[in-house]
């Protein structure tokens, strides 16, 4: 899954860049050049959303939602190439759709990509979940004041927006902090034990110590 998107990714990029370099220098732009530029971008877009929710594609918990979120990714992308080629008309193209449609596609990415991150320190964890759920809440109030006209004060969406890009930050920040820590103290133990085996190769020390000291270690 994750080589099919990134294969379409290279593709669309290319195929991209190759249609603005040649737009540029033949000056060929005309109506149906930009159509497929503007679908090669879409593809693009929506392959780099796809991938971010493939990144819990093999964890079979979360398996589910990433297909959930690889498939809301692709319902967006082909209502965009429909838009672009005119099989949805300007009269037919409904706000209610679209807003929701890339909503939906950028906060699945985003959760995917915090639910990728390994950890069982309690902070992170606790970070993650709050960061997701206020995530979670912004899309739902983006769609009750959609199709409710209802009328959200902006200090709610700043607040929100700043916590969320806060948690988005930190989250994966504290992850590497605490990682780093834990791995320091799992290599100053297998000095520790190492050094204790020298001293029982020795006879420096019995084996009764050896063994009292070596779950002392692995118990700390």
């Amino acid at each position: 899954m994750k080589n099919l998107l990134l294969e379409i990714l290279v593709f669309t990029l290319v195929l991209s860049a190759f249609l603005g370099i040649s737009g540029v220098v033949l000056d060929s732009w005309n109506e149906t050049t930009v159509r497929i530029l503007l679908t090669t971008i879409i593809v693009f877009v929506s392959s780099v959303l796809g991938l971010c929710c493939s990144t819990i594609y093999e964890k079979q918990k979360l398996k589910p939602l990433s297909v959930i979120g690889m498939s809301i990714c692709f319902i967006s992308c082909l209502y965009f190439i429909l838009m672009i080629w005119n099989y949805i008309t300007i009269v037919n193209i409904n706000v209610n759709i679209i807003v929701p449609l890339i909503t939906l596609s950028i906060s699945s990415a985003h959760i995917c990509l915090l639910l990728n991150i390994n950890s069982s320190n309690q902070l992170v964890t606790t970070l993650r979940f709050y960061t997701i759920a206020l995530s979670i809440i912004m899309d739902l109030l983006i769609i009750i004041m959609l199709y409710l006209d209802a009328e959200i004060y902006e200090q709610i969406w700043a607040v929100l927006a700043i916590l969320i890009v806060l948690g988005t930050l930190i989250v994966p920040v504290i992850n590497i902090i605490t990682k780093s820590k834990f791995d320091e103290k799992k290599r100053s133990k297998y000095q520790e034990l190492d050094d204790l085996k020298k001293l029982l190769d020795t006879s420096a020390i019995t084996s009764e110590e050896y063994e009292k000291e070596k779950n002392s270690i692995l118990n700390d």
